[in-house]
């Protein structure tokens, strides 16, 4: 029978919660895992200890635990009541405080300990059997078990402190009005589409347009506000949003400092990068120069193209000219409308959002060999199976040649409203897993983004950029749904953070393709898609500033390993930092010491992390260069990378997929020649 007409074996989530059912479910999960985990340690020795009796049970334990904890904290990015809101915070800082107790309990330890000396070598255990047993051991070790009574009640305020921290950081940005109040005349160059959905003021302040900030918005506002003293105004408020979360950066840096050398680390970084594909914070560093190194070779070139776009669109001024931060968007447009023949809104017609989820799916389906229904039509559905009533929902299966067995459940959470956050981002509600009777528990994932509805008069249409973005961040959906692994840990996007984005960079190349590019587009009113010149214009425009159009990630980048590698923290040592980062390219700014407090990632698993999305990039053009560029719509090789790359998720070692799916070791060349830079 098709998927289509039959509701899946697992039944789709609920979200019904309150206040009261999360204190209640984060009770629950707390209780019962102390109750499996008192019950193992008083049940089972050192010299008993066997695989089945200890890693099985820690493991199914943990598969169990996630099926509520990632939907408890949901309510905290997505929910429209702030109580709500906060339940689902207190729920996770409980959890999250909960999951640092059990960590470093000792008793715990010896077991899995035991059980590591007799099997680690073990042959009957499969490759993730093993990983499993090896890293969880790691893990414990790490937690601080080894360390005396007084080191390991420091790192355990550190780490519960910590994550605190991160909720404040994030809600700072999250539930602040982050906004600026202008006039239509300060306007002047916007696109109506976005004016006309801007909330305006009445009253005193009557006139006035309440542009957010941290969103897309802004963006679509420094590059077309004609106005200089605009574009600053908007730039300088849009670094304020950080303000609040400045003692809250330099607080986490010297928490992290103080735990890595607790556990006998010199440095953040040393402690974070151990577990990732680099390894050593010396292997990040010597990545980090040669990029560094390129692109700060190139970037006065590019600046001086920009400068010289500038002098010509100002020549009638008497001022000298002098190109700021804040005129990089938008003569970087102007540079592209000028030399590439690109009409950015223009192309933008053809990137509407619903079509584009639509065109998207499609290509999953063809690549990946899946099929994805929309539960709306389903005569099983009811309005409780999403969170919000803009929630699009879908069941995903294999195809029908392939058996049609069902793969999961994925949430597109697509639009603005109070309470979410400005980034786009995938998060997993539910990892799959192998449950201990032989079935296959099937994963629930939720891309959340920040697009506008579409209104009677005007379709809500994607930039090319936020076109890459849509591709990118559906496809750490896609990956989680194909994922095959034994245990919920490894599931999907689940692997080593210098390997996380790769698969989804990959994806970015499409939007960037002829044959990508035909595919997704269709304009919004004619349905054709994008003529063969705009394309070019669009592909061309990609290498028009290579070195300058890096520049913002690898500020981050360098910023992060910069405070992260340091192995003492003095006053003032990461504003200094983020001073000397930011005067690199030797472009004229605003004198601000509060950006870094807008810098959400490096609270959302990326401290000392940040360099993975350079990394992860390399694997991504490599991948792309070598598999699909001469063919993106290729079922074959679709369907090989599906089962030997996405399939495997964390379950091995990452370079050991890459080897085993390429041929080869991976190597560089294709990424520094698509940046330009080789």
């Amino acid at each position: 029978m098709s998927s289509s007409l039959q509701p899946p074996e697992q039944v789709p989530l609920i979200f019904t919660a309150t206040g009261c059912s999360i204190e209640a479910d984060a009770n629950a999960l707390i209780e019962r895992s102390k109750e499996v985990i008192d019950g193992l340690v008083s049940s089972v020795t050192p010299g008993t200890a066997s695989f089945a009796e200890v890693i099985d049970v820690l493991a199914q334990l943990e598969n169990e635990r996630q099926l509520s904890s990632h939907i408890l904290g949901l309510y905290s990015r997505v929910a429209t009541d702030p109580t709500l809101r906060q339940a689902s915070t207190r729920a996770e800082q409980r959890i999250d405080s909960f999951l640092i107790d059990i960590g470093k309990r000792t008793d715990v330890f010896r077991l899995v300990d035991a059980v590591c000396q007799k099997h680690q070598d073990d042959e009957q255990l499969t490759l993730e059997d093993r990983k499993y047993l090896i890293e969880e051991r790691r893990r414990y070790l790490r937690n601080g078990v080894n360390l005396g009574t007084e080191d390991a009640r420091k790192l355990v305020e550190i780490r519960k402190r910590l994550h605190v921290v991160a909720q404040d950081f994030a809600r700072n940005l999250d539930e602040q009005e982050h906004c600026i109040l202008l006039t239509r005349h300060d306007l002047e160059g916007v696109p109506e589409s976005l004016l006309s959905e801007l909330e305006a003021e009445e009253g005193e302040l009557e006139g006035r347009l309440r542009l957010p900030l941290g969103r897309s918005e802004y963006g679509t506002t420094m590059s077309f506000a004609s106005s200089s003293e605009t574009r600053k105004r908007v730039f300088i408020q849009n670094l304020e949003r950080g303000r609040r979360n400045v003692d809250l950066l330099r607080e986490a840096v010297k928490l992290r400092l103080d735990a890595a050398k607790l556990l006998g680390y010199s440095s953040h970084s040393d402690y974070a990068v151990e577990v990732k594909m680099a390894t050593t914070s010396a292997s990040v560093s010597s990545f980090l120069e040669d990029i560094k190194v390129r692109v700060l070779g190139r970037v006065s070139q590019d600046i001086q193209t920009l400068l010289d776009c500038k002098r010509q669109d100002m020549k009638s001024s008497v001022e000298p000219i002098v190109l700021h931060r804040w005129d990089v968007q938008y003569y970087t447009r102007m540079l592209q409308e000028k030399d590439d023949q690109l009409d950015h809104l223009m192309v933008s017609e053809y990137f509407p959002l619903m079509t584009m989820v639509e065109r998207m799916l499609s290509l999953f389906s063809q690549l990946l060999g899946i099929q994805v229904q929309d539960m709306r039509n389903a005569t099983w559905w009811n309005d409780d199976m999403v969170w919000h009533e803009d929630v699009l929902a879908y069941s995903v299966w294999d195809e029908d040649e392939a058996g049609s067995d069902f793969l999961g459940y994925l949430y597109l959470d697509l639009h603005t409203r109070p309470g979410k956050g400005g980034m786009p981002y995938c998060y997993p509600l539910q990892a799959g897993y192998l449950c201990s009777d032989g079935r296959r528990h099937r994963p629930s994932t939720a891309l959340i983004t920040n697009f506008p509805k579409a209104t009677k008069n005007q379709s809500s249409l994607l930039k090319h950029s936020e076109l890459v973005v849509l591709l990118h961040e559906l496809g750490h959906g896609i990956h989680d749904l194909v994922g095959n692994c034994k245990y919920s840990r490894y599931h999907g996007a689940e692997t080593v953070g210098d390997f996380n984005e790769a698969p989804s960079q990959m994806l970015e190349n499409w939007c960037w393709h002829p044959v990508g590019l035909k595919y997704l587009s269709s304009h919004h009113v004619t349905g054709d898609t994008l003529l063969d010149n705009i394309i070019e214009s669009i592909i061309k425009s990609k290498h028009s500033l290579p070195a300058l159009s890096l520049m913002p990630q690898l500020r981050l980048t360098l910023f992060d390993a910069a405070v992260h590698g340091l192995l003492k923290v003095e006053a003032g040592d990461v504003e200094q930092i983020y001073k000397d980062i930011l005067d690199l390219d030797g472009l004229k700014g605003h004198d601000e010491n509060c950006g870094f407090g807008t810098f959400r990632h490096l609270f959302f698993g990326y401290d000392a992390g940040m360099y993975g999305y350079l990394w992860s990039k390399v694997i991504a053009m490599d991948l792309f260069d070598s598999c699909f560029k001469s063919d993106p719509l290729c079922r074959e090789m679709g369907l090989k990378y599906r089962h030997m790359v996405l399939g495997k998720g964390g379950s091995q070692d990452e370079t050991k997929t890459l080897t085993d799916f390429l041929g080869r070791p991976q190597d560089s060349h294709a990424f520094f020649r698509d940046l330009g830079l080789e």
